[in-house]
C-alpha cells in the first residue's frame, strides 16, 4: 500500500482524535499510522533504491510495483527477519501499555494509528495476518521466506 494512503487516513483519524482528545493523542495518531512505513526505506534501499530525494519523495506517493519499474529494483524476498520491523502487533501493545501506564495521550493515540495502519496492511504481506507478529515471524522464518518467495502484492492503492 502506498504510504500517502496512510498518512490520508491518518490525517482524518487524527482530525477527530483531536476534536475529542486534544493535541497530544491527535499526534500520536498522525505519526503511529502515517509514518510507519518508515522502516520499508532499508529495505529498499538494500535492493538498489538510489539514495537521492527524488527517489525518497516517491516512496510516498508509489506502490511497490511502480517503484520497481521506475527504478528497475525487485523487491523479492527480504533478507532481514524483522521487516517489516514496525509493523508489529507486539509493539502496539507495548506502546499502548505504556501510554496507558504513564498516562500519556501521545502513546495512546500512536498505538491507535499504528493499528489503523496494520489494519490496512491485512491481506498485502503473505502469510498475513499472522506475520504482523514479530515472535511468529522469528519462529517461522523458513515458512515466510517460502511463502514471500511466490507471493505477488494484491494492493494497487
Amino acid at each position: 500500500m502506498r504510504t500517502i494512503t496512510h498518512v490520508a487516513a491518518s490525517t482524518v483519524l487524527s482530525a477527530g482524535t483531536y476534536a475529542v482528545f486534544g493535541t497530544g493523542a491527535a499526534a500520536g495518531v498522525f505519526i503511529g499510522g502515517g509514518l510507519l512505513d518508515v522502516d520499508h526505506l532499508g529495505l529498499y534501499l538494500d535492493i538498489g533504491l538510489p539514495l537521492r530525494i527524488k527517489p525518497l519523495l516517491s516512496c510516498l506517493v508509489r506502490s511497490e510495483g511502480e517503484l520497481e519499474k521506475a527504478y528497475s529494483i525487485s523487491r523479492g524476498v527480504p533478507e532481514k527477519w524483522y521487516f517489516p520491523g514496525l509493523h508489529s502487533i507486539e509493539l502496539i501493545g507495548l506502546t499502548a501499555a505504556a501510554g496507558l501506564l504513564l498516562s500519556c495521550r501521545f502513546l495512546v493515540g500512536m498505538a491507535a494509528g499504528m493499528t489503523l495502519h496494520v489494519s490496512m496492511d491485512l491481506g498485502n504481506y503473505p502469510c498475513s495476518p499472522r506475520i504482523w507478529s514479530m515472535i511468529w515471524r522469528y519462529r517461522n522464518r523458513e515458512k515466510l521466506l517460502r511463502a514471500w518467495g511466490t507471493y505477488e502484492v494484491k494492493t494497487r492503492f
